[in-house]
């Protein structure tokens, strides 16, 4: 589950661009840490603890908490979105960034329709326009991702 916060549109329809984003500090989301009871979701193994729950031990640093600095998405969507980037992460290293942005591009056009774009790295400034509930910010660490609709 993710703690959100309000994201409003201007008087014409629009979406706040991430330079008014910047100026709201109360525009953080974070990931909630999971309780699995499998061991085999997303590739981890679950160790029981002393009272008896299962607790999620990750097999390297793909369970990272994702913090979602900016989105637009649906809440559905938002969550669908996350899940592609923890399936990058796995597959990929987080220092292959092209390929990890290909992958979630890739990933983002079949699962969501085509025209998404994604920028992958350590430091990078954007502006972007972007379609209507067609973007998502994420930083994993010290790697931020944004993923973005346009041109559809």
């Amino acid at each position: 589950e993710l703690l959100r916060s309000n994201n409003s549109t201007t008087g014409n329809g629009r979406s706040h661009s991430y330079d008014d984003l910047l100026n709201d500090q109360n525009q953080v989301y974070r990931s909630q840490p999971s309780v699995y009871n499998s061991t085999t979701r997303n590739g981890t193994n679950t160790t029981n603890n002393p009272y008896g729950q299962q607790q999620r031990t990750p097999r390297d640093d793909c369970d990272e908490d994702l913090i979602v600095k900016s989105t637009d998405l649906s809440a559905a969507y938002e969550q669908e979105m996350i899940e592609l980037v923890r399936s990058a992460f796995q597959k990929y290293d987080s220092s292959s960034q092209r390929e990890l942005a290909g992958f979630l591009k890739r990933s983002a056009d079949k699962a969501f329709a085509s025209c998404w774009h994604c920028i992958v790295g350590r430091q990078f400034s954007s502006y972007v326009t972007h379609e209507m509930n067609g973007f998502i910010y994420l930083t994993k660490g010290p790697l931020s991702i944004l993923l973005f609709k346009s041109g559809s």
